[in-house]
């Protein structure tokens, strides 16, 4: 089985074996366009994993250096899912925590990446949260995508 941290590297060279020739920030694609190709990478990554999909469509935004947001997902108690954080160019760390219906931290991944993963089994049903934090952005806002993944 793959480690998680090998899912990672692999999805941080997805966006660069997928564009060769790239001159960099001002030719290079806008950051919702960065975060459109990680996130399809990173699915693709997935399904090698054995996941499929969720129907909960990728949440995305911005933020900017050093702030955070939250965002609500429902959860099924026993499934197991991969979450995957991705962030533009300008993006050099981003952390997602997850936090059970009570309030709980379950899971985080605060390493200083710009890729998070967590892997998990849900041990409640119901609306849980996610965190997002950018934890390190050149230039303001930094655009984010956060996939979601089942078996």
């Amino acid at each position: 089985m793959m480690k998680i941290r090998t899912f990672a590297a692999l999805l941080a060279i997805a966006p660069l074996a997928a564009c060769p020739g790239n001159a960099g920030p001002s030719s290079g694609p806008s950051p919702d366009a960065t975060v459109t190709r990680l996130i399809a990478a990173a699915g693709q990554l997935a399904k090698q994993r054995g996941y499929s999909p969720s129907t909960t469509a990728p949440a995305t935004g911005e933020l900017n250096n050093g702030t955070q947001e939250d965002v609500g997902i429902t959860l099924n108690q026993g499934r197991e899912y991969l979450m995957v954080g991705m962030c533009d160019g300008d993006c050099s760390d981003m952390d997602l925590q997850l936090f059970d219906p009570s309030g709980n931290k379950i899971a985080e991944d605060v390493l200083d990446d710009d890729v998070p993963v967590l892997e998990f089994r849900a041990a409640a049903s119901g609306n849980h949260r996610i965190r997002v934090v950018m934890a390190r952005c050149s230039a303001n806002p930094c655009s984010y995508g956060v996939s979601l993944y089942n078996k």
